[in-house]
């Protein structure tokens, strides 16, 4: 009976690897294999699922180089005894050579696998993104953004948040924003993109662009945008309309550190603020929501808007902790 046969089954992964290699030895470093060889090895790999594992991967190494096979020194057929007592320096340059095969093939995996870098910004901040192909994306408050690496495709991801988007076209690898389960695909482009939960708006300022769902194929007579065009995208649907040029400036003034606001709602220009401070504002009544303001402030001008709101509308202002209430009822809140 041979050496192994009674051997006791290996308790740990290293002793299930040194016994995979001396199996895999033993029926390459002979002159015969025999069938009751061939039935031990089997009842060994019957044994466990960490055998087979680590017996198959073993043979695939040995397989696919001649290097291993070239260890078989002559020496290993001039007695049982002899093969024996180097079957361990065989197997550990087997074991050495089988790590540095994983090591590298993993490696390689890990180097050719597409991969993502993110980018984002806190409350109140922007930071300006420029790709390698000279695309310039700005990233507005409170934005996550992700964007595929080491791929020839030019894609990214808008998690949430608003971002403008500069790109530098190429017909051969169109630049595609993914947000909310929709596509926007640039045709030569600068538009804006407002995630919203349950809400994605597109704002076209110049060139062309399509958007459309993301789980359907792409189609060249899709949802196109020409400038001017602002598309409001849900789960289950996708609008277009126009907007006057002046409102898509005032759209992006952001970008200089300002809100601006024509005869906007009161609940509205509210809404807009919250997105960039800590301070929030807190419309206490109905009707004051729906009071109409203008003006241009500065991203982080609350107090001066609540002044504003308090000497132009007349209304109340109270601040209370970390909140600005404002009402027509000076005891509301």
């Amino acid at each position: 009976m041979s050496e192994m046969q009674g051997s006791p089954a290996p308790a740990t992964a290293e002793e299930i690897e040194a016994r995979a290699a001396e199996w895999l030895v033993k029926k390459h470093a002979h002159e015969t294999w025999k069938s009751e060889d061939q039935a031990e090895l089997d009842a060994w790999l019957a044994e466990s699922w960490a055998h087979t594992t680590a017996y198959w991967r073993l043979s695939a190494a040995w397989n696919c180089t001649d290097r291993i096979g070239a260890l078989r020194p002559a020496h290993l057929r001039r007695g049982e005894a002899s093969a024996r007592r180097n079957w361990r320096t065989v197997i550990r340059i087997a074991a050495v050579f089988v790590a540095a095969v994983s090591l590298a093939a993993v490696g390689a995996q890990y180097f050719a696998a597409p991969r993502e870098k993110t980018y984002a910004t806190g409350l109140g901040g922007r930071e300006v993104v420029t790709l390698s192909d000279g695309t310039r994306i700005e990233l507005n408050t409170s934005t996550v953004l992700h964007i595929a690496t080491g791929t020839s495709d030019r894609s990214v991801t808008l998690d949430k948040g608003e971002a403008y988007f500069e790109v530098t076209h190429n017909a051969a690898h169109p630049f595609t924003v993914m947000a909310d389960g929709h596509r926007i695909t640039d045709l030569g482009t600068k538009f804006l993109v407002k995630n919203d939960p349950g809400r994605l708006k597109v704002s076209l300022v110049e060139g062309l662009a399509r958007i459309e769902f993301a789980n359907e194929p792409v189609k060249a007579n899709g949802n196109l945008l020409k400038p001017g065009d602002v598309a409001i995208a849900t789960a289950d649907s996708i609008s277009v309309s126009r907007a006057p040029e002046r409102r898509l400036k005032d759209e992006l003034a952001w970008r200089r550190g300002v809100l601006i606001f024509r005869d906007t709602t009161l609940a509205e220009a509210v809404a807009e603020f919250n997105r960039y401070n800590s301070q929030k504002l807190v419309i206490a009544d109905a009707d004051a929501a729906g009071r109409k303001i203008g003006g241009t402030f500065t991203t982080s001008g609350v107090e001066r808007f609540a002044e504003v709101a308090r000497l132009v509308l007349g209304l109340q202002v109270r601040e209370r902790r970390n909140e600005i209430f404002i009402s027509t009822d000076q005891h509301a809140e």
